[in-house]
């Protein structure tokens, strides 16, 4: 870790929050929207410092749903830039972003292959394997938004701080977060004292780290005004980066509102089979009692006509004349 700066930057061309509203890369409009969306107001930020950086190499240490980095991949693109772009990922998952499956690394792998291998790839590999594949001072722009607990984000920054270039900028995610075993916040508290820094707190908070001494113009006017007036501008990229959000969260209803419709469908049809079914049955059961109704009458029958037949030979002459042979028979035997 370096000494703290003195007068790092010159500050002539300090621009005002009206000044950088007015910018088209401030509106930019991210193409892959997903859920969750924990980055989605950091996004006309960071479109914004691809457009002004400019980075000839871009590292992304850990992606997850790939929500952070398709938004800086877009960038690049749209401004045509000559960046090189990679994704440093298991795509398992940790104890802080939860462990997923197979699907997450697939639906993002498809989204970028579609778009981005031209300037960039996706690394399924750790951090710490990763780092032996860039060479020294040859990264512009670093995020780190792996494992956020304050041994990991130290580790990861220590471990990849010799492959920052002299204009390389540094971003940290959930800096805001200060739960559980979150440590990210602690860690950028120890390093703001010794680099010159942008901090935005929404939207779970982002450090933005100078660590380069060779920062564009554009980078150092924002620095201060943001030393001379900080709450403006976070207040300034908040707004900006709510309507991601909002469009994020929108959408999220849309499809929980869309995965309870097909429920609802798919528990009708299940009800409208067990009512189908059950009149099935109740049809059976009706027929089953109405034949064993029939058989039951004509059983009776037979043994009305039986029962008649016995009485008209009980009542006929010749079982009465016979009546003496039968008594005889009776006490013969």
């Amino acid at each position: 870790m370096r000494t703290p700066m003195q007068a790092p930057f010159k500050n002539e061309n300090a621009m005002t929050a009206q000044q950088i509203a007015i910018e088209p890369a401030l509106l930019f409009e991210p193409e892959r929207i997903v859920w969750p969306a924990n980055w989605a107001g950091h996004v006309p930020f960071a479109a914004w410092l691809i457009a002004h950086q400019k980075p000839a190499t871009l590292v992304e240490l850990g992606t997850h749903n790939g929500f952070s980095y398709s938004a800086f991949c877009q960038a690049v693109q749209e401004a045509q830039l000559a960046t090189r772009c990679y994704a440093i990922d298991t795509w398992e998952g940790d104890d802080h972003s939860g462990y997923y499956g197979e699907h997450i690394y697939q639906d993002i792998k498809a989204w970028h292959d579609a778009r981005f291998t031209a300037f960039s790839q996706l690394r399924r590999t750790t951090f710490d394997q990763a780092v032996a594949e860039f060479a020294d001072g040859s990264i512009d722009l670093l995020h780190i938004d792996g494992l956020h607990t304050y041994e990991a984000v130290k580790h990861d920054f220590d471990t990849w701080r010799a492959k920052l270039s002299s204009r390389a900028i540094v971003l940290f995610h959930d800096t805001d977060v200060r739960q559980g075993d979150f440590g990210v916040w602690r860690f950028w508290e120890e390093l703001t004292p010794h680099y010159p820094h942008l901090h935005f707190t929404h939207c779970n908070g982002l450090g933005v780290l100078l660590v380069g001494a060779e920062q564009p113009a554009a980078l150092t006017a924002l620095h201060a005004q943001f030393q001379q007036d900080p709450s403006s501008l976070q207040r300034l990229f908040a707004q900006l980066g709510e309507r991601i959000e909002l469009r994020a969260y929108s959408r999220e209803l849309e499809r929980q509102r869309d995965e309870a419709v097909a429920l609802k469908g798919a528990l009708e049809h299940q009800l409208q089979q067990l009512q189908q079914q059950q009149q099935q049955q109740q049809q059976e059961q009706q027929e089953a009692l109405a034949h064993a109704s029939q058989q039951a009458e004509r059983q009776q029958q037979k043994i009305d006509t039986q029962n008649s037949q016995i009485n008209a030979l009980l009542q006929s002459k010749s079982w009465r004349l016979t009546s003496p042979l039968r008594q005889l028979a009776k006490w013969m035997r």
